[in-house]
């Protein structure tokens, strides 16, 4: 198992450059968080990714994505097939969890596929987009159900993070700096599925 940066793998990072964008992983936070944890009780410094699917029981794709996520938001280093956690990654693994979401949130802000994605949002009336929008904007970069893949995950991170606000009923994606008040409460998702 072994993680491609993007300059090995020929991809850009932002959508709207030459080339191809670089997908995100598709994992859950608290699924990443569970990972994180797991490499911090560990006595050793480095783990073989190999051997963590065995003793988690996961899905040897699934538990790629997570590594690609950790190494991706800095949380991790992977060498060799085997994943390190950086001292950032420790931090986290220690972490409230308001801290991580802290953390996780400036490490977001560095991504450039959500720098894209503020932009377009700062850019708008209200500083607010429907899902629908985005998702083509996404499609000229991807096929529709990696669009749709990608959306969700941006969405669903951006909400963990309190960067992003997602209303079911309306399905408008916001900058949360503008989002009203109580959104994050009742009718709100962790991302934008159903279009």
């Amino acid at each position: 198992m072994r993680s491609r940066s993007t300059h090995e793998s020929g991809a850009r990072e932002s959508p709207g450059e030459p080339g191809r964008t670089r997908a995100l992983p598709h994992i859950t936070t608290n699924d990443l968080a569970g990972l994180l944890e797991y490499l911090a009780g560990l006595a050793r410094p480095e783990a073989d990714l190999y051997q963590i699917a065995a003793d988690l029981k996961i899905d040897s794709d699934h538990l790629l994505r997570l590594a690609e996520a950790a190494e991706l938001f800095g949380f991790a280093t992977i060498a060799r097939g085997d994943i390190t956690l950086t001292p950032l990654g420790e931090t986290v693994a220690d972490a409230s969890i308001q801290v991580r979401k802290e953390i996780f949130a400036s490490r977001m802000r560095r991504l450039p596929i959500y720098r894209w994605l503020a932009a377009l949002l700062r850019e708008a009336d209200r500083q607010q987009l429907k899902a629908g929008v985005v998702q083509r904007a996404l499609e000229i970069e991807f096929p529709p159900a990696e669009a749709t893949r990608q959306l969700d995950t941006l969405v669903s991170w951006g909400r963990y993070a309190e960067l992003l606000g997602y209303d079911d009923s309306s399905e408008m994606i916001t900058l949360e700096s503008v989002a009203a008040p109580g959104s994050g409460d009742g009718g709100v998702s962790t991302a934008p599925s159903a279009r």
